[in-house]
């Protein structure tokens, strides 16, 4: 995947994962509007089918599919429909996560928690990198974007902050690995945004105190990540692997 960069994605397919609402709906529209063909997957399967209701009715060019990411074998039978109905997989945006809620507990949290947690928010990613890998190859090369969060980097949030800062680590990992491949991998850490379930869970006082952490004293908003979402997938970022980008209006500030 190098060269100019490209008007459109429509020589390619991207696998969104957490996409029955919210960021991951967030980011497949964004795709389906530059022209990519798009496999909108989670655990909620109607969830997932009323959001590619919402997106488009382009059946031609967008797919739902309900899929443990957990389950490696959940995982590559959405990879073999994807291939099947749309020819491989160029693109992989790992979205699906669990937050917000008991996930913010440390030490509180019982262990068999801690263990699910981290199942989702980085076994997860690597179970669906590593069924896509096959497909990406035989492509000629793919990108991987991983959903992390500026909770890495704060450790405010419990287990979520440590689940988080792993994925990082994996980040940087897939990125060495999958390289021999042709395969990019990044990560995204947003601060915080006014998702929907930020906005039913998050306190007002806590959300403003997040605001005032920032440079921008703004509300982060889910369309404020779209623009890093297709830097990483484009060609723009071609010379750009194993790097995982803050979008928090400056909350997170990294020599």
């Amino acid at each position: 995947m190098t060269g100019t960069v490209p008007q459109d994605l429509h020589d390619r397919t991207a696998v969104v994962t957490g996409a029955a609402g919210g960021i991951g709906e967030v980011y497949a529209a964004a795709l389906l509007a530059r022209g990519a063909r798009v496999v909108l997957t989670d655990v909620d399967e109607p969830g997932v089918r009323a959001a590619a209701a919402r997106l488009t009715s382009d059946a031609s060019r967008l797919l739902a599919v309900a899929a443990d990411v957990t389950d490696e074998e959940s995982v590559r039978a959405l990879v073999a429909q994807a291939t099947t109905t749309f020819g491989g997989v160029d693109v992989l945006v790992n979205n699906a996560a669990l937050h917000l809620g008991e996930w913010s507990a440390g030490v509180a949290l019982p262990a068999a928690r801690w263990r699910r947690i981290l199942d989702v928010n980085v076994v997860g990613p690597l179970v669906c990198a590593t069924a896509c890998r096959a497909s990406m190859a035989a492509r000629g090369g793919g990108v991987v974007v991983n959903q992390s969060s500026s909770a890495a980097y704060l450790a405010a949030a419990g287990a979520y902050s440590v689940s988080k800062a792993a994925l990082n680590g994996l980040t940087a990992v897939l990125a060495r690995e999958l390289a021999p491949d042709g395969i990019r991998v990044n990560g995204i850490a947003p601060g915080f945004v006014a998702s929907p379930a930020a906005v039913a869970h998050v306190l007002p006082a806590n959300r403003d105190r997040a605001v005032a952490a920032q440079l921008l004293p703004v509300d982060g908003q889910m369309s404020h990540l779209v623009g890093a979402l297709l830097y990483l997938v484009s060609d723009a970022s071609a010379f750009v692997t194993g790097q995982t980008i803050s979008v928090d209006g400056g909350a997170v500030r990294r020599a």
